[in-house]
């Protein structure tokens, strides 16, 4: 949505044109129309964004995606998640996600979410971000 904000483009245009790329390519994206209109300090958080995106998404996705099992035995500072995902020839996969990376990625998502809101709410004024 956030996008689709930039760009121009109508949520239903938008959701067809662009609703199944990565968060990457829609950041990159995104970033790439702040630097058209000149935006550099918010194409440059954007870019930062996109970058700890990266380290983020496969702890963020296991969260949003998977089973939480509860916490690991052996040492509690790290919650198993089922992942729908063939192990071996007759099982699921576990993950294990120390409550660290949780942590860090809970706060990553808000600091996401506050940026994205302040780039809807800027109302086309990117300059004065």
């Amino acid at each position: 949505m956030l996008l689709a904000r930039v760009s121009g483009m109508s949520y239903p245009d938008a959701a067809e044109a662009i609703g199944r790329e990565s968060g990457t390519s829609k950041l990159n994206k995104i970033r790439d129309v702040m630097l058209e209109a000149g935006a550099i300090e918010v194409a440059a958080l954007i870019r930062k964004h996109k970058k700890a995106y990266e380290k983020r998404i496969v702890p963020r996705n296991r969260i949003a995606h998977a089973k939480l099992a509860g916490a690991w035995k052996n040492d509690s500072e790290f919650l198993v998640f089922a992942v729908f995902e063939r192990h071996q020839t007759d099982s699921l996969a576990i993950d294990l996600i120390p409550l660290q990376e949780i942590k860090r990625s809970a706060h990553w998502a808000n600091a996401l979410t506050a940026m994205a809101l302040r780039v809807v709410d800027a109302d086309e004024e990117w300059a004065n971000f």
